[in-house]
């Protein structure tokens, strides 16, 4: 529900959250934001189960995946 509140007060239309958890993929999915996962807590696999659009192995990766 918080994800959809940020997403409505700030007018976004698209939003991306980074997260470690199955929770978190599904918050980010519920809420329409691109949903990256974290595998510091849970596999690649569970992740894109949950939904992850993109899956890194560190935080440290997170400067590569932003990269211009």
């Amino acid at each position: 529900d918080y994800l959809k509140h940020i997403q409505q007060k700030y007018h976004l239309e698209r939003a991306w959250y980074i997260g470690n958890s199955v929770d978190d993929m599904k918050a980010a999915k519920s809420a329409n934001y691109l949903a990256i996962g974290v595998c510091t807590t849970f596999t690649a696999e569970q992740l894109h189960e949950a939904g992850a659009d993109v899956i890194i192995e560190s935080p440290t990766d997170l400067k590569e995946l932003f990269a211009c």
